[in-house]
């Protein structure tokens, strides 16, 4: 018969044993290092070649000659008072990413070689990236996307022969960049489904916008392209979207469809172009009725009607008579009022101040980085941002899809992870600028699931040493009753 020791120890075995089953085994992961350029590694790419996938490299204020592979899922900032440069010296691509899940945030690129063909660019993606908050300049291409995917978000790209480039490209977001003084600001060439969003797409010397070679089911929203010869061209491309931009000030056209149609264009501003469309294939000039087509200045009929044949009593706020293009093309429900606000586009003055227009853009201050538990509140303060008139709007963009206005805000992350939150002020002119701090958000836990393994094991290895002497001492004893006999 078993002995009650013997009993016990069994039960607590299964106990353990039951205990190291429920125990959730997971790969080990090593935290995340941060690499400091130059205090670690002189230069970005030996940072780079020392790193592991998922570490940080903050870049601080200095020019670095360097043409950078990122072949690695890094995160790579500038940090310092001034943006570090890095200088691609007239020669290649100045930075060429070819891993997936990269960050480039906070550098100036500049000074790329000059080709087009073969593609000289300052930043060049062929895996997934996040271009957000640099300045790119004096390249041949600034921002060459051939990638599935990538984001780039709140650039300055101005000076080069294009701005940002996408070629063979599809789900990339283009959004809230300033390319101005380019030959071209954004291109798209045979690129299909791709959202290009609240640009500012002034002062380039050819076109604002080039939509080319079978590049289907893109949309451009909400961008301003203004004081371009060309504002936008579509050629050999169907199925494009192109709603709420405000075209203006044009010197050859608005916008030309070559060899285009099925395109949607409508909540348009058309405003003092030269001329504001050449078409020749049929396309889409409104959304149906009530939502309307577009607005063109200095076009005037009547509002005495409404319905979706003009043939009610009553106004609705588009003009009785449908806008005629040419006999393919007519926008049935013109506007009357433009879609947003454009008075400093029909006078002859933008804002001013005492009587000089305001070209100063402000300087956007987001505070510093942070690092917080996973389900803390982070407050984000902008008081140090400052402009020479003054701030009216403060935009976060808090990196896990939540937008916040506001000189202060607070939010609260509830998953582990780095994040990028960018800061975008704006004057009254329209001048704005963007600062990024960088959240690290970690876990609350603090013990290993490995801890509960070894205390596991080792009630198990102490059960197993008891009984096993236990089982010792109990022959012992036997042996010495025998000899006792």
């Amino acid at each position: 018969m078993p002995s009650k020791t013997m009993i016990i120890t069994v039960i607590v075995t299964l106990i353990l044993a039951n205990a190291l089953l429920k125990v959730n085994f997971q790969p080990v992961k090593s935290e995340p290092t941060t690499i400091i350029v130059p205090n670690d590694y002189p230069t970005i790419q030996e940072a780079i070649d020392a790193a592991n996938n998922g570490d940080q490299i903050h870049v601080y204020s200095n020019i670095y000659p360097e043409h950078i592979v990122v072949d690695k899922s890094l995160t790579i900032i500038g940090k310092g008072t001034q943006k570090p440069i890095i200088d691609g010296n007239g020669v290649g691509t100045v930075i060429k990413i070819i891993a997936n899940d990269v960050v480039i945030s906070g550098f100036i690129v500049q000074n790329s070689g000059s080709s087009l063909a073969p593609v000289d660019a300052g930043i060049w993606i062929s895996g997934t990236a996040n271009i957000t908050n640099n300045i790119v300049t004096k390249n041949a291409i600034g921002i060459y996307v051939n990638s599935i995917g990538s984001i780039v978000v709140r650039n300055y790209v101005k000076n080069n022969r294009h701005g940002i480039s996408l070629y063979s490209s599809s789900r990339v977001t283009i959004k809230s960049n300033n390319a101005t003084l380019n030959a071209i600001g954004i291109s798209l060439a045979g690129s299909s489904d791709n959202l290009i969003e609240n640009n500012n797409i002034t002062d380039n010397t050819e076109h604002g916008v080039t939509v080319l070679s079978n590049s289907y089911n893109n949309t451009l929203v909400d961008n301003n392209l203004i004081n371009n010869p060309h504002g936008i061209s579509v050629s050999n491309s169907n199925n494009n979207k192109i709603v709420g931009n405000t075209i203006a000030k044009n010197t050859i056209l608005g916008i030309e469809l070559a060899a285009s149609e099925n395109n949607s264009l409508y909540h348009n501003n058309f405003v003092r172009n030269q001329k504001h469309v050449v078409v020749n294939q049929p396309n889409t000039w409104d959304n149906g009725y009530p939502s309307g087509g577009n607005y063109w200045h200095s076009y005037e009929s009547v509002d005495y009607k409404s319905g979706p044949n003009q043939d009610q009593a009553g106004s609705d706020g588009i003009w009785d008579d449908p806008y005629i293009i040419n006999e393919n093309n007519t926008d049935r429900y013109p506007s009357v009022n433009p879609y947003d606000e454009i008075a400093h586009l029909i006078s002859d003055e933008d804002q001013t101040t005492d009587g000089e227009v305001d070209k100063v853009k402000p300087i956007a201050n987001a505070g510093s980085d942070q690092k917080v538990s996973v389900g803390t509140v982070v407050y984000f303060d902008a008081s140090n941002s400052t402009d020479n008139v003054g701030i009216v709007s403060y935009e976060w963009d808090l990196g896990d899809g939540i937008k916040k206005t506001g000189i202060k805000v607070s939010h609260i992350y509830n998953e582990v992870g780095t994040y990028i939150v960018t800061l975008t002020v704006k004057d009254a002119a329209g001048n704005f600028d963007t600062d990024t701090v960088i959240v690290e958000v970690t876990s609350n836990e603090t013990t290993s699931p490995w801890i509960n393994v070894v205390i596991a094991m080792t009630g198990i290895a102490i059960i197993i040493s008891l009984f096993w002497k236990f089982k010792v001492s109990k022959k012992y004893r036997r042996k010495r009753v025998r000899r006792q006999r």
